[in-house]
């Protein structure tokens, strides 16, 4: 028990707090075992998760409540013994926990008022911590479902390379968006952007903070020797995006015609030269304004990804979208459309078949007119035909010539079926021809202006707004998104939701998002598959990922762009190695769902992680800074209806270094999917070097029941 009495004493000073914590808290016992903890244990080794689980468990089992918020007499919380005594690491562990940094002593002080100049510079900024499990997630039940999408991965041929994008490639310099965006697109965007400086800090990555714009992450691309590439610019952009997504439409080949979620209908966009126009500023902030050099061809960052494949050469990735709007942007530029034509080699020779489907491809742009029609999509009657389709209820179809989106224009009188003949095919041969070859020179610049082959340069469809919103590099392969895992994964959860201790409302929300699987695994099945086939044409292994976790509320199916979602991406992200941790990283957007459930998603995506990459730290960033349990600013990023954002968005890599993995506490196979619970997160003091190595450690003992009480053997997934 504390030496004086919160009721009879007043803490004039810092020191006079830190002299009160002698001779106390020095035995462990179940009511104040977290404040044992905070003031007398302070190395990593003390924090081993497995065994945190297991105390945790006891305590609740003992005291019918947790432990981590209780006062002793001095109305002190664990938090607050962890400041006195400078005790970083208890500082980051009971915030990952879910302390309350804003709680009152009876003196009327928080945890932080008890931070000195001389205390460590963690408990000053309370940065943000690498993510701490609550339990061992493979005891709880997904020991099965890792069994069951476990890939085993090829060994690596090389290093991860500085200038791409590859999953664990050094981060040394980072652009990071500006606090200041429209609130009206990204709320609390300045959170998030701050708990991103905390982590980049902590990991060792220096870093610029834009003036001017949340979203960095659009404007530039790297060459293949690392020059930073700016899109290419052209008066007719807007058109030419017009007609890309025209052709889209008219195929259903992207996600606003596959599905009526509605967060999904702006999932073709193309960047407008209004924001474009950003480039400059944005160049004039870093000093790059000489440095960086126009590409011939369309891009927008998040929808690009450069990695090496599993035969150690490097393959760029990019929205397939971008290979139309630059076909259009050349075909609508006088100059370069001369250019083209001097390139045509009039020896190419296409079957009928082929020539129907060009001439089709050429009619949905609006290129080719068929009897006097096109079926060129204008932007806004594409949001008519989207409107009409809610109206009536939508009706999901994978195929590209009889789909809904389609048979409502058709209905609307938005354009004219597509009509064929042999007179039509002698008339347009020669066209379609040129067309062809002008699909392939694009191909061809694209790759010249990336300074790789012709055949590095691969299209994707895109299941989602940008590439980076459902594909991430993997340890030697590529992350993509399956409905599928998450279907498992979810229905894992269900089946232990006594033992999770899920609430009638965690309840509601996990049947959400089931059934929000099972709907977007059928109506994005065929996408993700096509992508998966691509990606293994190109030696990039595929790593299926329960990383996006959507809700198809019927709100939000009615189109009320109001309405706050509860969807939770942690693939759009950053990660990499880094050298004053000595560990792999992965950044990304937090999770608040429920009362529970999204501690228990966390804890999940953490543990899929870290059955690839053992000891991988996890940072789940955009907190409340009241509440460094509460993700509400991550939520709302990432469920803006006008313009979805994560990690990667409001981030650019300026530098980057190789990464051998010789040596590195990483195998390019994964853990076995029976493997123990997740290594320690290794938290270390801001401003030093490599997490300690030393023995792990139990933590102390405490006198609670010997036996693990019944169905207690977690807390959380």
């Amino acid at each position: 028990m504390s030496a004086i009495s919160g009721n009879n004493s007043t803490l004039t000073s810092i020191a006079a707090a830190e002299g009160n914590l002698k001779g106390v808290f020095d035995t462990p016992t179940p009511k104040l075992f977290w404040h044992y903890v905070a003031k007398n244990c302070k190395k990593d080794s003390n924090y081993n998760p497995q065994i945190i689980a297991k105390r945790i468990e006891g305590i609740i089992a003992t005291l019918k409540e947790n432990s981590f918020q209780i006062k002793d007499v001095n109305g002190w919380t664990p938090l607050h013994v962890a400041v006195i005594s400078n005790n970083p690491i208890a500082v980051e562990f009971l915030i990952g926990h879910g302390a309350d940094t804003e709680i009152t002593d009876d003196f009327g002080r928080k945890p932080l008022d008890y931070a000195s100049p001389t205390h460590s510079a963690a408990i000053s900024q309370m940065i943000s911590a690498p993510h701490q499990f609550f339990s061992n997630p493979i005891e709880a039940g997904l020991k099965a479902v890792f069994a069951k999408w476990n890939v085993q991965l090829p060994q690596m041929t090389g290093p991860y390379r500085e200038n791409t994008d590859d999953f664990g490639r050094k981060i040394t310099q980072l652009f990071v968006g500006s606090k200041d965006g429209d609130s009206s697109e990204l709320t609390k965007v300045e959170d998030v952007i701050e708990e991103i400086l905390h982590v980049s800090k902590r990991l060792g990555i220096s870093f610029n903070l834009s003036k001017s714009l949340p979203h960095v992450r659009d404007h530039w691309i790297r060459h293949q020797t690392g020059v930073l590439l700016k899109p290419m610019q052209s008066s007719q952009h807007e058109l030419a995006v017009d007609r890309a997504r025209s052709h889209a439409c008219y195929f259903n080949t992207g996600a606003p015609t596959l599905t009526d979620n509605f967060s999904f209908r702006n999932a073709t966009s193309g960047m407008s030269m209004e924001n474009a126009a950003f480039f400059g500023g944005l160049e004039k902030e870093l000093g790059l304004k000489e440095a960086v050099a126009e590409a011939n061809f369309d891009f927008e960052g998040g929808n690009a990804i450069k990695m090496t494949n599993s035969k150690g050469k490097v393959k760029f990735l990019l929205g397939s979208i971008h290979q139309l709007v630059t076909l259009n942007q050349h075909r609508l530029n006088p100059s370069l459309a001369e250019k083209m034509k001097q390139e045509i080699d009039s020896k190419m020779q296409l079957d009928k078949k082929e020539i129907r489907a060009i001439a089709e491809e050429m009619y949905a742009q609006g290129l080719l007119k068929v009897s006097g029609n096109t079926g060129f999509i204008a932007a806004e009657k594409t949001a008519e035909v989207n409107y009409k389709q809610m109206q009536k209820g939508f009706t999901h179809s994978s195929d590209p010539h009889n789909h809904d989106f389609r048979k409502t224009a058709v209905k609307l009188g938005v354009f004219k079926p597509f009509v064929w003949s042999e007179e039509i095919e002698k008339e347009v041969r020669e066209l379609v021809t040129k067309y062809v070859q002008q699909k392939l020179l694009v191909q061809k610049e694209t790759a010249k202006s990336l300074g790789v082959s012709t055949e590095d340069v691969i299209y994707l469809p895109e299941a989602a707004y940008h590439l980076d919103m459902f594909l991430k590099p993997g340890p030697n392969g590529m992350f993509v998104q399956d409905y599928g895992f998450c279907l498992d994964v979810l229905e894992a959860i269900k089946a232990k939701a006594t033992e999770l201790k899920l609430t009638k409302n965690d309840k509601i929300q996990l049947d959400n998002y089931i059934a929000s699987a099972k709907k977007f695994r059928s109506e994005f099945g065929p996408l993700l598959d096509n992508v998966k086939n691509i990606l293994a044409k190109a030696d990039i292994p595929v790593i299926p990922m329960p990383g996006w976790f959507i809700d198809n509320s019927k709100k939000m199916n009615g189109g009320d762009i109001t309405v706050q979602t509860q969807s939770s991406n942690f693939i759009n992200a950053l990660s990499g190695f880094s050298d004053k941790t000595n560990k792999y990283f992965y950044i990304t957007t937090g999770c608040k769902v429920g009362d529970r459930l999204g501690d228990v998603v966390m804890d999940t995506f953490h543990a899929f992680l870290n059955h690839y990459v053992p000891g991988i730290e996890v940072y789940f960033v955009g907190r409340n800074p009241k509440n460094y349990r509460d993700f509400t600013p991550a939520m709302q990023i990432v469920n803006s209806p006008l313009s979805t954002a994560g990690v990667h968005c409001l981030t650019f890599e300026l530098q980057t270094a190789n990464h051998d993995t010789a040596g590195t506490n990483t195998a390019a196979a994964p853990a076995a999917s029976g493997a123990a619970a997740p290594a320690a997160s290794g938290a270390v003091k801001a401003g030093e070097g490599t997490a300690s190595a030393g023995k792990a450690a139990a933590l102390p003992p405490t006198p609670i029941a010997t036996a693990t009480p019944p169905g207690l053997n977690s807390m959380s997934i």
